[in-house]
């Protein structure tokens, strides 16, 4: 097997552009370079290299010939909010490759002097005058204010008890917040979206196509919160171009020119239809432009190109309205982050570190009609974990110790992390179960390590990510 590591420090941004089905490539042009990695990404193409003995007098090997070609990809990046209202976060697309998808929520304002009860995350609250219903995500203490996905109803009153039959009640105090911004990521197990990923450098891009993805975040005290994405599919080393007016099929092999002198040509390194409005191909020589007609040698067929992939990128605006303390990416160092006990209005606990990980089985999909003997990348299983480690509490300070060791199935947490408006996320679990636990006495306080299975008795509803 052959591997190529393409790797450079050079690459300063991430491309990835949705796919309007699972083997076309899309265009990836500046508009989606949302991701600025926080380290050099890796883009590795495997080949399978198939020996090709014939028969000759020398005892030197023939060429080898080129097989199954694999395409594998990583970047890790600073979880952060959106930086402006209007503008989902730079996550977004990464998120959904990694087969999660995102509903729309709204921050409504509360009085926690008049919370009462215990409230459970993922419950359903009704309010006592619209009737309106939201899924609660959880209660955010430190800026009064509960996240919830509006269900039936349109929208709670802003002077309303909310509650959800089971003895939780707390009375709206405000107008809800609905920035476009603000969504939950759940899990789905089918009909994710593909993406086309693609890295630049100098004078060269790499890409791959037809991609799925899994997603971890970690961080420890004093350190951005970082998700690491990784991503499996097709592989692509070749240019991508739209095309308009094709007149007739080409195949590959045959060179396109546009007749300038010098003439840039180019080599078909897939098969085009006439209904087709793309093709993929090697540089020969120059690079075609935008709107220039250009004739497929071979087959004298003839078209226009509407507009050539590679394109500059350009550079991604930085996040609007950058200060220290709101919109810059969260620092887990006096950040209010916080693990919330999802039957209890609140537990402050310190921690020194945590990770939370998709654990997304990626597969590869195979099939002898693709040029590159992959067809997709898919998620073929998933079980998502946890692992965090409160520290200098006793076992009676935190009554979810005593469930855990016994191995209990429980309600979950919402962890949040917050910089300010437009910087906010969370990380909310439905129910976990201890995998395995540890402790030590430290000056007869207990130090705690756990690693827990995230899981629900709702079908992809086993956490949500929370942009609000």
């Amino acid at each position: 097997m052959a591997q190529c590591e393409l790797n450079s420090s050079i690459n300063r941004q991430i491309g990835l552009a949705l796919q309007d089905d699972c083997e076309t490539p899309a265009i990836v042009n500046a508009s989606d370079f949302k991701v600025r990695p926080q380290q050099s990404p890796e883009f590795n193409l495997e080949i399978d290299m198939i020996e090709n003995n014939e028969s000759k007098k020398s005892f030197t090997k023939t060429g080898n010939v080129a097989g199954i070609q694999r395409m594998g990809a990583s970047f890790e990046g600073w979880m952060s909010g959106s930086g402006v209202s209007t503008q989902v976060n730079e996550f977004d697309k990464p998120l959904r490759a990694c087969g999660l998808g995102s509903v729309q929520n709204v921050n409504i304002p509360v009085d926690m002097s008049t919370s009462s009860g215990e409230y459970k995350t993922f419950s359903t609250l009704t309010g006592a005058t619209s009737n309106a219903t939201g899924l609660l995500m959880f209660v955010d203490k430190k800026n009064s204010i509960a996240v919830f996905e509006m269900k039936t109803g349109g929208a709670f009153n802003s002077s309303e008890t909310l509650s959800d039959g089971a003895g939780f009640s707390i009375d709206t105090n405000g107008s809800p917040a609905t920035e476009t911004a603000n969504k939950n990521y759940y899990p789905k197990s089918d009909n994710w979206e593909w993406f086309t990923y693609r890295q630049e450098g100098d004078d060269y891009a790499w890409e791959g196509y037809s991609v799925a993805g899994d997603l971890e975040i970690s961080t420890e005290a004093g350190q951005p919160v970082a998700s690491n994405f990784t991503f499996a599919g097709k592989s692509a080393l070749y240019k991508n171009s739209l095309i308009t007016g094709l007149t007739g099929p080409v195949a590959v092999g045959d060179l396109a020119t546009d007749g300038g002198s010098p003439a840039n040509v180019v080599r078909v390194v897939s098969p085009i239809a006439v209904g087709d409005t793309y093709f993929n191909y090697e540089v020969v020589s120059g690079q075609l432009p935008t709107g220039t007609a250009i004739t497929f040698t071979t087959s004298t067929e003839t078209a226009t190109t509407a507009s050539v992939q590679r394109d500059p990128i350009g550079d991604r605006v930085d996040t609007i309205g950058v200060t220290k303390y709101s919109t810059n990416s969260p620092i887990a160092l006096c950040s209010g982050i916080r693990i919330l006990k999802s039957n209890t209005e609140g537990v402050d606990l310190d921690f020194q570190n945590f990770s939370f990980s998709l654990n997304n089985e990626l597969e590869e999909i195979l099939s002898m009609a693709s040029c590159s003997g992959v067809k997709l990348g898919a998620i073929g299983d998933r079980r998502p974990s946890f692992s965090f480690n409160p520290l200098l509490v006793t076992s009676d300070d935190w009554g979810a110790y005593a469930d855990f060791k016994e191995g209990k199935i429980i309600d979950g947490f919402a962890i949040t992390f917050d910089k300010g408006v437009l910087n906010r996320f969370a990380i909310v679990f439905d129910k976990i179960q201890i995998q395995s636990i540890s402790n030590a006495d430290q000056n007869k306080k207990t130090t705690f390590e756990f690693e827990c299975d995230v899981i629900s008795q709702v079908d992809d509803q086993e956490f949500a990510i929370v942009y609000y």
